[in-house]
């Protein structure tokens, strides 16, 4: 009996342990359950959700980083070389001239190109995509207005790799444009084949899908999908498939296993996929983003401002800091419209109080970059027409016949027989503290030569809402340009003044001319001279005053590895990262 007490103590002190490791161990998850245990996750921060992930209805920058990472086009342009190349296809596309002023554009797809089911891409899936952008939905019409111009499309009967594109209009944007649209798999978005049924013809003249019940149908679907957050099974041929949308708080990817494209990996960002998982972590308060760097719980956080990446930038030895200059421009727009702006003195003025070097070094810390057109493609891309000169706006200010006639520090000038003070308004959109900040400068030098200006926020739709009606006086506007050839169309021309993205509502038939001249012109140097003629109509009608493109800040944890900037957004490609 005695023999077996130590054994019976053993026992106990051990089952005590297990309870006791039992405790402490417990909530952790199983590693068989955390499928991320022992993954290449990379965590980036986004100050906001994707509105969709669907293909047909990305409208937001974020929901179009996703699908890039999800589904793949034709064609796209390269980060590094900026240059057009194939990604499906295997490159550009050969032209041809037809009579009648028609062209002829034909793409050959890569036969290794796959789905997720194995199904090889052929021609066929170029043309049920397209038809799928094109449909008469409603939430189609932006599709549909952009790939108007191709006017039919053709398989190739002796190759089915092969497809064809014609039009009457070829530009410098057409091969891109004609590439530019996902391709996407039947089976998981029309399984029903329902656009099987009509030519590419037919959907072009259709308006609406109310006497089509069948079209009806597949519309209502998609609506359904694009309304979803849980539409993992609409993925495409990319590297990486939708793993989960918690919408508001984050969205996670997952790396493909035996991708049919992994063996490009070194021809293009396109084709690679280094992370086993990627998230983006909605995270709008960059206070809150910034200590979650701090802690560990992300490790990419990139549209950081000034004074805080000074400081990220100051602790090397956790964290590794990048700027660089980016493609687009920031401005302040007239709106013309206005009964004061439309003078163009008055506009004139308005710019010569703007003192760039003051807002570069205050409100960006430094971190900007000067330039007076929309695209710095042309020599006077770095020529400020209107330098800080307060005694210049003086000067155009008595030529419109301003004067402060009562002394009180406002200049008046008798309008329609009524005395009328020099008070605008500076409208931009809300928790924007650099624009805020912009207005505030210009607010303060314009008092000092008799202009009043009241700075307004309001919130991004109402901003918006705003500047398409014309309803404001000055605001703040910016963008991000891609590296194609620009097209003035959206920001100049008079069709886009109402209702389009023509928010100074500016009106010129020169500038118009010039416009579609630059658009049909495919020769560098002829274009070129046009952009600079249309340049100088714009310098001196001035619809906006562009002054500057801030820097893309981003910092990364001091593990990641691979980072590569870029001067067009998303400014790095995070498939290239790992740890």
């Amino acid at each position: 009996m005695r023999s077996k007490r130590p054994f019976i103590r053993l026992s106990l002190r051990h089952l005590l342990w297990a309870l006791i490791f039992i405790n402490l161990y417990g909530c952790l998850p199983d590693p068989a359950e955390d499928k991320s245990v022992g993954l290449n996750k990379i965590i980036v921060r986004e100050a906001a959700d994707a509105n969709s992930l669907h293909p047909l209805v990305l409208r937001d920058a974020v929901g179009f980083k996703v699908a890039l990472f999800m589904y793949q086009s034709l064609v796209n342009i390269d980060y590094e070389s900026e240059s057009l190349v194939g990604i499906l296809a295997k490159g550009d596309p050969t032209i041809d001239s037809l009579p009648n002023q028609a062209y002829k554009l034909r793409y050959q797809l890569r036969p290794e190109a796959q789905f997720d089911n194995g199904r090889q891409i052929k021609a066929t899936d170029i043309l049920f995509s397209l038809k799928y952008y094109t449909a008469p939905f409603a939430f189609n019409r932006g599709n549909r207005g952009y790939y108007q111009f191709i006017d039919s499309v053709k398989i190739d009967q002796n190759d089915p790799l092969a497809i064809s594109f014609y039009t009457h209009q070829l530009n410098s944007r057409t091969k891109f444009i004609c590439g530019d649209f996902f391709i996407l798999p039947y089976e998981q978005f029309d399984p029903q084949r329902i656009l099987s049924k009509y030519t590419f013809d037919e959907l072009k003249q259709l308006e609406k899908t109310d006497t089509l019940p069948k079209l009806a149908l597949l519309e209502q679907q998609t609506d359904s999908a694009i309304k979803s957050t849980t539409i993992q099974s609409l993925n495409g041929s990319g590297p990486y498939a939708l793993l989960k949308w918690e919408k508001g708080k984050r969205i996670l990817l997952e790396k493909k296993s035996n991708w049919w494209a992994a063996p490009l990996d070194e021809q293009s960002v396109y084709f690679q996929n280094k992370a086993d998982q990627l998230q983006l972590e909605i995270i709008a308060d960059e206070t809150t983003a910034i200590s979650a760097l701090k802690s560990g719980n992300i490790d990419v956080l990139q549209g950081i401002g000034p004074k805080n990446f000074e400081k990220l930038q100051s602790d090397s030895a956790r964290f590794q800091t990048y700027e660089m200059e980016k493609r687009g421009y920031q401005c302040i727009g007239f709106n013309m419209n206005h009964a004061l702006l439309q003078d163009k003195h008055l506009r004139k003025a308005i710019a010569h109080l703007c003192p760039l070097q003051i807002i570069v070094d205050q409100v960006f810390y430094g971190k900007a970059s000067v330039s007076s057109v929309p695209y710095p493609i042309a020599s006077q891309s770095t020529k400020d027409r209107y330098p800080f000169n307060p005694e210049k706006a003086k000067i155009l200010l008595a030529a419109s016949a301003w004067k402060d006639v009562d002394n009180d520090g406002i200049l008046e000038k008798k309008i329609n027989g009524e005395m009328v003070e020099l008070e605008l308004e500076y409208l931009y959109n809300t928790s924007n503290a650099s624009r805020a900040a912009i207005g505030m400068i210009l607010k303060q030098e314009a008092k000092k030569v008799g202009i009043n200006i009241q700075v307004q926020s309001v919130e991004w739709s109402v901003y918006l809402e705003r500047l398409r009606n014309a309803n404001t006086a000055l605001f703040y506007y910016g963008a991000q340009t891609a590296p194609l050839p620009p097209d003035f169309s959206a920001l100049f021309h008079s069709k886009s003044a109402f209702g389009g993205r023509n928010f100074a509502h500016y009106q010129s038939s020169q500038a118009d001319a010039l416009i579609n001249t630059i658009n049909q012109n495919i020769s560098l140097v002829e274009r070129n001279n046009s952009i600079e003629a249309f340049y100088e109509i714009i310098q001196d009608d001035l619809p906006y005053y562009f002054m500057m493109t801030p820097y893309e800040l981003i910092a990364t944890s001091t593990d990641v590895k691979g980072l590569t900037t870029y001067i067009d957004r998303p400014y790095y490609w995070a498939s290239e990262l790992y740890k």
